[in-house]
């Protein structure tokens, strides 16, 4: 899609939001090339200037549908970031990155995939400049199924805060899959219930156990189905009651 058929959404949430633009989805990231990375940056700032506050310049970078290698990949994130950082300087415009919190390699299928060795791997420059660092995370996108502690999250938040040391941290997508995502069968409303009171119940906890950087600490949870699940919020089976719940109760 073209910048110019975001601007209906944009100048509508803008008068109650800051809004988060994702430049590309982790499977259209593999299809483009440099130099057209490079210009459908330009026309979004372009287009949208400081209306769109942050830009995710990678999303699920270390996954194998996103390139052959991490190098390929990096190439193209860093080809974003050049351009928001230093042809639109004067914008000031922040930058997101977020990888696959893979918490063992049931989850992935190439060794360049894991989350900390593909985050320590990252060239200099995007560790050093990045203003976010999120992690997405499936508990169904590995076989067997791993649940995640609190406690876990706390140590891979840790390792992604020091290798980011200029980063906010935070969980990046999150959600129910389904039929769509090459499952048996789509979540039940408890299904999905019980996953974002999970996650997104785990904020508090998560902020006061990271300690020292727990200012840091931006929480997220972005429902990645909301669309589909919670739109219209009072619809029958809608899941905005559950996430409006646990947003309440965060300190």
């Amino acid at each position: 899609m073209s910048a110019s058929e975001y601007s209906s959404a944009v100048s509508t949430m803008r008068n109650s939001s800051y809004i988060f633009g994702q430049l590309y989805d982790s499977t259209a990231f593999q299809e483009a090339s440099i130099s057209q990375i490079q210009q459908k940056t330009r026309n979004f700032l372009d287009t949208f200037g400081e209306n769109i506050d942050i830009y995710e310049i990678g999303n699920e970078l270390n996954g194998e549908w996103v390139g052959s290698s991490q190098s390929e990949i990096d190439s193209k994130v860093i080809a974003i970031y050049d351009v928001i950082k230093n042809e639109y300087s004067s914008l000031k415009i922040r930058t997101a990155i977020t990888l696959n919190y893979w918490p063992n390699s049931n989850y992935y299928a190439q060794s360049w995939e894991n989350t900390e060795t593909y985050a320590a791997n990252m060239p200099a420059k995007l560790r050093s400049g990045a203003d976010y660092l999120l992690l997405s995370f499936y508990e169904t996108a590995g076989n067997p199924i791993y649940y995640p502690t609190n406690q876990d999250f706390v140590s891979i938040l840790t390792k992604m805060a020091n290798n980011f040391p200029n980063a906010k941290v935070g969980i990046g997508e999150i959600g129910a899959q389904g039929a769509v995502d090459g499952l048996p069968r789509d979540p039940t409303l408890a299904d999905k219930q019980r996953i974002a009171n999970r996650y997104y119940g785990m904020h508090n906890d998560v902020k006061n156990l990271l300690g020292s950087i727990g200012n840091r600490y931006i929480g997220g949870y972005f429902w990645w189905y909301y669309f589909q699940d919670c739109v219209p919020y009072n619809k029958s089976g809608s899941l905005w009651p559950t996430l409006e719940s646990n947003f309440n109760n965060y300190s």
